[in-house]
């Protein structure tokens, strides 16, 4: 929810609800114009940054491992990020058995993978461009894992729309 008041004699108070692009957008927008927001086309991966990159990669969905995207990442790479999508995989069906994860996965210039929950995606749009690159993430800095770094995703979309 968000909430805006206007002062003065007749104050005014107007509310609405920000929809997840637009939620994105404002988090992008105010970490770009802090410096706290790492385009990593351009600069490195930093913890306590937000780090935004759009370009080629691939979407893994359910049933498709890592290593079946062909976008040049090493084999360790992609079995280690196989291997931490089916943690977190488990740990989110403890709660929702049907919970399944999706993989998004650039290599250029460096590895980066993102593990999100199937959840939040929209099937419909998925359908449509989850094979067609560019994509484009906006995350914070998870972790490094065998040479690749982990974003912990708050966007994820199809650029060009």
């Amino acid at each position: 929810m968000l909430t805006f008041g206007l002062g003065g004699e007749k104050g005014q108070t107007v509310s609405g609800t920000l929809d997840a692009v637009l939620k994105g957008i404002l988090l992008e927008c105010n970490a770009r114009l802090s410096g706290e927001l790492r385009d990593l086309q351009r600069a490195r991966p930093a913890p306590g940054h937000l780090l935004f990159f759009v370009g080629p990669g691939a979407l893994v969905e359910e049933g498709v491992s890592v290593a079946e995207a062909e976008i040049g990442l090493p084999a360790a790479a992609a079995d280690a990020i196989e291997t931490e999508r089916l943690r977190q995989q488990r740990r989110i069906q403890k709660k929702d058995p049907k919970a399944a994860t999706v993989v998004w996965l650039a290599n250029a210039p460096l590895a980066l993978a993102s593990i999100a929950s199937d959840k939040w995606l929209n099937d419909g749009n998925m359908a449509s461009y989850g094979r067609s690159p560019p994509f484009g993430i906006l995350g914070r800095f998870e972790s490094n894992l065998n040479g690749v770094t982990l974003i912990a995703p708050l966007w994820i979309w199809h650029e060009g729309w």
